[in-house]
């Protein structure tokens, strides 16, 4: 294991009890330590913007940090960027992505591509309307389900939301739930009640 960037391990993510995702600035790591041949494969943040369309997407993309959380999808997360892609079972030790966010093989398929100002993050609540207007880092994936904290305004007040996301056959906000607490959403996980 190699320290790949700036503030490498700022955040781990164990998936499927092989694969290691972890975050840093400029770009994340992914690898399967169960497979002997195994290599650190680089997310760069790059390459995460250009597959969410991002206009000018090299530009400050070295000094962002690259948050990623795995499970049976893969969410990655800059501050101007999200892409999920599904966890690779047909070669499960490559996730190999270039920088243009594209996948090495056919490993990890991109299921997703948001900017935070995309319609999928704007929520309408009793406190007015809810808008994103970038992602702050904490990302958490649980099964098909992934949640990200948002920064941007509600109604006319600094907010930060967490929206929670549905990815099956397509991308789906389960819900946003938003606050005018300036440290809303530090932190966000994601579990289930393996009892039923």
């Amino acid at each position: 294991i190699t320290a790949a960037s700036k503030q490498f391990g700022h955040g781990v993510s164990v998936a499927q009890g092989r694969f290691v995702a972890v975050s840093g600035v400029g770009s994340a790591s992914i690898f399967d330590v169960l497979h002997p041949q195994s290599t650190q494969d680089s997310i760069l943040a790059s390459g995460v913007a250009t597959a969410a369309g991002v206009d000018s997407p090299f530009t400050g993309a070295s000094d962002e940090l690259v948050s990623v959380a795995a499970d049976a999808v893969v969410a990655i997360v800059t501050p101007r960027a999200l892409n999920i892609r599904n966890t690779p079972t047909s070669r499960p030790h490559e996730l190999a992505l270039d920088v243009s966010g594209g996948v090495d093989g056919e490993a990890g398929e991109l299921l997703g591509a948001f900017q935070a100002t995309d319609q999928l993050f704007t929520s309408v609540t009793p406190s007015g309307v809810f808008a994103a207007t970038s992602f702050v880092g904490p990302v958490s994936s649980h099964g098909n389900y992934v949640a990200v904290v948002l920064a941007g305004v509600l109604g006319t007040s600094a907010a930060r939301g967490v929206a929670v996301l549905d990815v099956r056959s397509s991308v789906t906000a389960v819900g946003i739930v938003s606050s005018t607490v300036p440290s809303y959403g530090e932190a966000v996980t994601l579990s289930s009640d393996e009892r039923g």
